[in-house]
């Protein structure tokens, strides 16, 4: 499956406070959403071979709820096969196996991003996404 980059659409506010308000309802006091500054979206972006991100859900330790975003390949795939930025490591794929891409990519570092602010506590004013 080929990734071109401009995969997802815009949607009306009325739709999205739909979605939001029924997300919500159906989780009362958990995190809603989650900031993220554009330092570590352009960071992510603008690595080599990047068409996207992709935002994976997660849970620290303390079982509190994270975004963990990486960059996405044109074929779909994470990109995870190289030294990171946060400590320079090789990382390697789940099935243990190098790929080419690594070689490709060895040249950049690679970073994944976390650390968002969620919502609540860092909120916006009052907006149909949040009330």
């Amino acid at each position: 499956m080929a990734f071109t980059g401009t995969e997802g659409e815009s949607i009306d506010h009325k739709l999205a406070g739909e979605w939001t308000r029924n997300y919500r309802k159906a989780n009362p006091g958990e995190i809603q959403g989650h900031f993220f500054g554009h330092t570590i979206l352009e960071s992510i972006l603008t690595q080599k071979g990047c068409v996207g991100i992709r935002m994976y859900y997660a849970l620290d330790d303390n079982q509190e709820r994270h975004l963990v975003l990486v960059g996405v390949d044109m074929d779909g795939n994470d990109l995870l096969h190289g030294p990171t930025a946060a400590d320079g490591d090789e990382d390697v794929p789940a099935d243990g196996q190098a790929s080419s891409r690594s070689q490709d990519l060895a040249a950049s570092l690679l970073l994944v991003g976390n650390d968002g602010r969620p919502s609540p506590p860092y909120s916006s004013i009052d907006n149909v996404l949040n009330s």
